[in-house]
């Protein structure tokens, strides 16, 4: 099991690495609801006062993981502000499911990387 952990750990973060400069980039307006590959970036901008749901779904029969980053004025939020990238990132094992709650602000620009598997996102105010 240990061996299994670490050789999907080396391969999402092959995949990572050889996904630099080679994204597809999507900007959306939300709602958004729609099933996105690995090597995807999905931009959005947060034109509410609530708060935003957030569905993943793994559809694929590999690891997914999404990783988001927030920001303001087209400069990247700092972690000591929203936290490390590893609160920011999702793991989603084959066929697997979560919802998560954001408090994200009016204006803030939140872009989604797919790293690995075929998400399945919908995004939307609370």
């Amino acid at each position: 099991m240990k061996t299994l952990a670490i050789l999907t750990g080396f391969l999402i973060g092959f995949s990572v690495y050889g996904q630099e400069g080679s994204w597809t980039i999507l900007k959306m307006e939300l709602p958004i609801n729609e099933t996105f590959e690995a090597g995807t970036k999905v931009i959005c901008v947060i034109e509410y006062d609530n708060h935003t749901l957030v569905d993943y779904s793994n559809l694929s029969d590999t690891p997914a993981r999404i990783i988001f980053h927030v920001s303001e004025s087209g400069v990247r939020v700092p972690d000591e502000r929203i936290g490390p990238v590893r609160f920011r990132t999702k793991d989603l094992a084959p066929g697997e499911k979560s919802q998560m709650t954001y408090n994200w602000e009016r204006g803030q620009e939140i872009t989604f990387e797919i790293t690995g598997g075929k998400v399945l996102m919908e995004v939307k105010p609370e």
